[in-house]
């Protein structure tokens, strides 16, 4: 991929400013971003289970999150969606207790690359976790868009394809919020038997 490819791209995932919120010139986030499935698999597989799965451990959880969309394009122009989910870490909860509680849960679901974001103020530290190896950098926030692609989202991609943007997934990708009482109680259960399994279900926000 080109310099001037990875910077449209970057200029188009903005969506990235917003979640950090990097307008605010004193931020401190941490911020967890990990795909819907694993490296190694069919993404396509059984992904919508796990994809309601996942948002269920997170809302028991109680963490803010939400979900990102990759677009990619083979050499016959044909587009391919995978799914992400970022999750932002608690006021009131420690970095070491974030990161850990994300591992276990990208652990549980087998997802063996995800990507840890640190703000303080303008300058960023991320973390690319890949399978047994671990990758670091320090920038400055204006840098964390175009750095991702290289680093984290060329990892999701195929050798014939390439990436046409990163975005907020849309009404029609995202897990829809239950509208049922019994929608309701079924993620809820799901979440309480996740989190069990876990051990997780005292640390919740």
């Amino acid at each position: 991929m080109n310099v001037n490819n990875s910077s449209e791209i970057a200029q188009k995932s903005n969506f990235l400013n917003k979640i950090l919120s990097l307008n605010d010139k004193d931020q401190n986030t941490t911020l967890y971003i990990f795909p819907t499935f694993s490296v190694s698999e069919d993404h396509l597989k059984g992904y919508r289970k796990k994809l309601v799965n996942i948002a269920a451990a997170l809302f028991g959880l109680g963490y803010s999150f939400g979900q990102i969309t990759l677009d990619l394009s083979d050499q016959q122009k044909n587009i391919q969606n995978k799914y992400f989910f970022w999750v932002k870490k608690p006021i009131n909860l420690s970095d070491n207790d974030f990161n850990h509680f994300m591992q276990k849960i990208c652990k549980y679901f087998d997802l063996n690359v995800k990507c840890l974001i640190k703000i303080n103020k303008k300058l960023a530290n991320i973390t690319i976790y890949s399978f047994d190896l671990v990758k670091n950098v320090n920038l400055e926030t204006t840098q964390i868009a175009e750095a991702l692609i290289p680093d984290f989202w060329n990892l999701f991609k195929g050798e014939q394809q390439k990436i046409l943007e990163v975005r907020f997934s849309n009404a029609s990708e995202m897990i829809a919020e239950p509208q049922t009482n019994f929608g309701k109680l079924a993620r809820k259960l799901k979440a309480d038997q996740i989190l069990q399994e876990l051990n997780l279900i005292s640390s919740r926000s």
